[in-house]
């Protein structure tokens, strides 16, 4: 279980799947908001692809990291459609499974 991830393995995986969806949403947020102005009839919508895995309780053969990302992925979704009320920018995310 300790033996097959490193730090960096953890941080590499955190970086991907939850602060590149934080500065992604930020850098395109002055766009979304854009648009009603620019003949849309509502703002833009941020849609972050999550996982089955970050819900689940188990560690899917020791996965922790990933499952740990991807957690965070959907509790950044869901502080960012707090706080990004106020714009109107809908904020979702869909978290696909397995078969």
């Amino acid at each position: 279980m300790m033996n097959n991830q490193t730090f960096d393995d953890w941080t590499w995986v955190y970086k991907v799947n939850v602060a590149s969806y934080y500065f992604t949403s930020a850098a395109f947020l002055p766009l979304l908001c854009a648009a009603k102005d620019n003949g849309f009839s509502e703002v833009g919508s941020i849609l972050n692809i999550s996982s089955i895995s970050g819900i689940t309780k188990e560690s899917q053969n020791g996965q922790f990291s990933y499952n740990a990302s991807k957690a965070g992925t959907i509790s950044l979704t869901e502080q960012l459609a707090v706080d990004l009320k106020h714009l109107e920018v809908r904020v979702n995310t869909l978290a696909p499974g397995y078969l």
